[in-house]
């Protein structure tokens, strides 16, 4: 039986759906068994969702990079990158 240390190793790499069959159906079924388990892969699952919506905010627009831009230190003598 796959024990919670390979559970956990598989829910966070978030490539189970890669796994063999047989090592799908045994971590499956230990999620069925491990409360402390299911709880980790609702915990990851909600992650993954999370980082996707992230995943969906738009870049900044050319007027944030420009301001930035123009506020940073000029020049070897201030420290910053020469302009």
């Amino acid at each position: 039986m796959i024990s919670c240390k390979d559970v956990a190793s598989a829910l966070a790499s978030d490539h189970v759906e890669l796994l063999p069959w047989r090592r799908r159906l045994e971590l499956r079924l230990h999620l069925m068994m491990c409360k402390l388990c299911s709880q980790l892969a609702r915990e990851i699952r909600q992650m993954h969702a999370a980082a996707r919506q992230v995943g969906h905010l738009h870049e900044p627009d050319g007027a944030l990079e420009e301001r930035i831009l123009r506020n940073l230190p000029r020049g070897p003598a201030s420290g910053g990158p020469p302009r």
